[in-house]
């Protein structure tokens, strides 16, 4: 990677030699450990062939440059057919790159042949393309909507320091989440919106207005626990369990027979694609399972060290 980099930062102060030294080195090295552990270094032996093949393009040495690009591209097609979700962008990034110099070396008739062969690859590789993104979405939804996150005791970003919340969707798009444990001091009864005091009836204590998140105060979002056998009203979005989420446009007298208890949210936290993921991977955030009282909790500022204390609990 060093080599890499270093290559890089030549060709750009315009060090032509020392940039094709540098990225010579890094094809001998990636080869001989691609030739050893072929699983681990074969993509990177491609990275290297590639930055080779951009160094020598750099001083127009298009034969040499043409045939080290092939070579990445060969390999990125032989991976992509194994793992077309991990490199199908590589590989059509290797592509465009051949095709480019192709041009500009004036081979024209092979350049437009290498491009329709790559398309046809890329038409076949496809369906398995699909396929596999599928599996990633079935793999990535055992956690659900209504799923509890749990903050570390020492994130990296202290954001997520004693907090847990709500997933109220989670998918390849991105995630929204809701905070659960930080109550306001404004009581639903003194909140001057109608369609948010009218319910302050059913509020579990404390009745007042919880701080969701950072993004978008309002619409506000409303969490309530419906009681055993309602069936479904309008207006009303099942979560997990008897946990829904209700719009607060909703007719208040349909809604209060079939509703136990309800807490209103100001907020929410929204994630990009993959992003809660890497939260999650990084350890400032557990899944702690799926959601059924938590959100209703009487003492939210005991609920992070419960749910901490419960998840360190021995099962006997």
């Amino acid at each position: 990677m060093a080599l890499n980099n270093l290559s890089l930062i030549n060709a750009k102060a315009g060090n032509d030699a020392e940039s094709q030294a540098s990225a010579e080195e890094a094809v001998a090295i990636r080869r001989r450990l691609a030739q050893n552990n072929p699983d681990l270094y074969l993509n990177d032996l491609a990275t290297s062939l590639l930055n080779l093949g951009a160094a020598l393009a750099d001083t127009r040495q298009w034969a040499s440059a043409v045939d080290h690009t092939r070579e990445a591209l060969d390999i990125r097609r032989q991976l992509c057919e194994v793992d077309p979700l991990a490199y199908l962008y590589d590989f059509r990034l290797t592509a465009r790159n051949l095709t480019g110099m192709l041009l500009f070396s004036r081979r024209w008739r092979e350049a437009m042949r290498t491009r329709q062969e790559n398309r046809r690859f890329v038409r076949k590789i496809r369906g398995a393309f699909r396929a596999a993104r599928r599996r990633q979405r079935s793999r990535l939804n055992p956690r659900p909507q209504g799923a509890l996150l749990v903050g570390a005791e020492e994130p990296a970003d202290e954001f997520y320091r004693g907090r847990v919340m709500l997933v109220l969707w989670w998918d390849e798009m991105g995630a929204l989440v809701v905070v659960l444990n930080h109550p306001t001091p404004v009581s639903l009864a003194d909140v001057a919106a109608p369609d948010i005091s009218q319910w302050e009836t059913l509020a579990a204590a404390p009745p007042v207005v919880f701080e969701g998140g950072p993004d978008e105060v309002a619409p506000a979002i409303c969490l309530a626990q419906l009681r055993p056998g309602a069936g479904p009203v309008p207006g009303v979005q099942r979560l997990a369990g008897r946990l829904y989420m209700i719009d607060l446009g909703s007719d208040v007298e349909a809604v209060t027979r079939m509703v136990d208890r309800l807490r209103i949210f100001a907020g929410y936290v929204v994630f990009g694609p993959g992003e809660l993921d890497l939260i999650i991977d990084r350890g400032d955030l557990t899944v702690h399972g799926t959601a059924t009282t938590e959100p209703f909790h009487a003492e939210p500022e005991r609920l992070h060290q419960e749910l901490r204390d419960s998840a360190a609990r021995p099962v006997m």
